[in-house]
């Protein structure tokens, strides 16, 4: 699970050359019990917090060969190598620079070569959308439909239909999908859900799509461990809106749904999965969700070292964003210090280089006149620094050896008398 919007743009998934079957030691034709059974196993061989590559590797092969749709969809592409796939690619940059004739032409070839390629039906109705074609939308979705070999896939391409027509804006005909979805798939309730969540938060609708998460939560005493993936959807959905109001609820119905995680398998299974969610969250700069996350990895595993480790690390991580918001708005620290420490900051939580560098820039262009006019105002500096090291610990520490440097370098020019000051 990704701890971002999901469902928008375009909904065709990319298969890389990794031999997912191979990776998780199963045949081709295996049943999903022993995909899980199996993956349980990797996961005790390669934990992720001794096996960080292995571990992203193995969960990548599981994501995929657990569901259907992505497996079946897998299963085309590790069929017909590169050639659909090429075209798929031609297809899509077509799509993009609006040549639909063009790219309509490629995506006809795909399913002449494979009829339940669902990918190209996605882009053609795409296409059809942007057309403002719903006559052709809807017998595209329809081919799709008749072309799924199973249940599962059915279902995926109804879901697919009505986040289409969400991205739309025709949010009544797309929730009356997801109804349809509902009606003629009762087994698959949870999943339909799991999409109307999802396409709540897509139309901002976050305090329904909370609701309607918690709603799924059971009684204690039905508490199953075949339920997990209820509960981590329902801290995603709180984490995603923003609620964390309900937090201490929620974690403390979450602590005690891990008790019933008594067996070896059961464990094993949530550490990976809450691990998982806690490096994705951290990842996408939210700290207070991976700490989260790892909290509930200690619940299962109490006292484990590396884990350990990364709460303590986190709770850190998140001192610092604490400290940022109050220095934002604290007007006792010299403007010059606080703008530096919240480009540091800036700079320390994006994970994306390329972010980083258009951010940097864009800083530099903004702020370089009023850095000019205050970057030689040495005692100030010194001395705003001085405060923010005793006001604002962990900002100081996360950049301590550059905090030492710069107020060193302000320091030297000062007279005995402005450094009595600064004591």
């Amino acid at each position: 699970m990704v701890p971002t919007k999901t469902g928008r743009g375009n909904p065709l998934g990319k298969v890389d050359n990794e031999d997912y079957y191979k990776i998780l030691d199963v045949r081709k034709n295996a049943k999903i019990e022993d995909i899980k059974q199996n993956y349980i196993r990797l996961v005790k061989l390669f934990p992720p917090e001794t096996h960080p590559d292995e571990f992203q590797q193995i969960r990548r092969a599981y994501d995929t060969l657990r569901d259907p749709a992505k497996r079946s969809q897998y299963d085309i592409f590790r069929k017909y190598g590169t050639e659909l796939s090429g075209l798929m690619e031609q297809a899509e940059s077509l799509f993009d620079a609006h040549k639909w004739k063009q790219a309509a032409k490629l995506l006809n070839t795909v399913i002449d070569v494979e009829p339940q390629y669902a990918g190209a039906y996605i882009l053609l109705a795409q296409m059809a959308l942007e057309e403002d074609n719903q006559t052709q939308f809807e017998a595209t979705m329809e081919r799709a439909f008749q072309a799924a070999k199973t249940v599962d896939d059915q279902l995926t391409v109804l879901l697919v239909k009505a986040d289409l027509l969400d991205e739309d804006d025709q949010l009544e005909r797309a929730y009356a999908i997801l109804d349809e979805a509902e009606m003629h798939f009762p087994d698959q309730a949870f999943v339909v859900t799991q999409a109307r969540i999802t396409m709540l938060m897509n139309d901002d609708r976050a305090d329904e799509a909370f609701s309607l998460s918690t709603s799924l939560i059971p009684s204690p005493e039905f508490d199953d461990p075949e339920q997990f993936g209820m509960f981590v959807q329902w801290i995603i959905t709180m984490a995603q809106a923003d609620l964390w109001q309900y937090w201490s609820k929620v974690k403390a119905r979450v602590r005690r749904f891990l008790r019933c995680m008594t067996g070896a398998d059961d464990k094993a299974m949530a550490i990976s999965v809450l691990e998982h969610e806690s490096v994705e969250w951290e990842q996408a700069d939210n700290n207070r969700a991976a700490l989260a996350f790892a909290e509930l990895c200690l619940d299962v595993v109490p006292k484990h070292p590396a884990l350990l480790e990364r709460r303590r690390h986190l709770e850190r991580m998140q001192r610092w964003d604490t400290e940022i918001d109050r220095l934002s708005l604290d007007l006792s620290i010299y403007p010059w210090v606080g703008l530096q420490a919240i480009r540091w900051f800036n700079a320390g939580h994006s994970h994306d280089e390329d972010l980083q560098q258009l951010m940097q820039g864009s800083l530099d262009r903004e702020e370089r006149e009023f850095f000019e006019q205050m970057v030689n105002e040495h005692e100030e500096i010194a001395a705003g620094i001085l405060r923010l090291k005793k006001k604002y610990p962990v900002i100081y520490q996360q950049n301590q050896q550059e905090w030492e440097a710069l107020f060193a370098e302000h320091v030297e020019g000062l007279n005995r008398e402005a450094r009595r000051r600064l004591r």
